[in-house]
């Protein structure tokens, strides 16, 4: 309902980060991973959810919601990193609810039946980056919970249908070139 929507508190990003060896980093708490090659499109970006409630407001740095997480960072080499994150905390994007300006649909959604919070099967991510002089590469890898949810019949209750999140593998290559 739209009273949920005041209801909502958000506290934002509260981490720590320091070295554990010299090429090694960790880094816990709630953050924002940007992690992907692109500024507007989300296609490896799918670590951190993002709050839809007012569509078109804000850019999506903004837009983005910390979410609990462990990161681990491996620097072999000045030019290459590597990435390990494992995520106890589930947590989905925020769309508007049933009665806002936003919400198209004259009844609500079926209710969802994974709700978010921190889980024993944690998600998980993996990085390798490459940054030379004129273009980078990077090789993205993740278990995740997929954002948006399907719908799904009920079996106790015929006729009856829920919203799930599929937990999905993601593996991906992103790169710029300077030309």
């Amino acid at each position: 309902s739209v009273a949920e929507w005041d209801r909502v508190l958000e506290f934002g990003e509260r981490w720590i980060e320091g070295p554990l060896l010299p090429k090694l980093d960790l880094q816990l708490g709630r953050q924002v991973v940007n992690w992907g090659r692109s500024d507007t499109l989300r296609v490896l970006d799918v670590l951190n959810p993002v709050d839809n409630r007012e569509p078109g407001l804000l850019d999506l740095v903004d837009l983005r919601l910390p979410v609990g997480m462990a990161k681990l960072g491996y620097y072999p080499h000045p030019r290459w990193s590597i990435t390990g994150i494992a995520i106890p905390e589930i947590r989905f994007s925020l769309d508007p609810v049933f009665g806002s300006d936003f919400f198209p649909a004259p009844t609500p959604l079926p209710p969802e039946a994974t709700s978010s919070g921190f889980t024993k099967h944690p998600q998980w991510a993996a990085a390798m980056s490459g940054n030379f002089e004129g273009w980078d590469i990077s090789f993205h890898f993740a278990d995740v919970y997929q954002d948006a949810p399907h719908l799904e019949p009920v079996a106790a209750q015929p006729g009856a249908f829920r919203m799930q999140h599929a937990r999905v593998l993601l593996g991906g290559v992103g790169g710029d070139y300077a030309i």
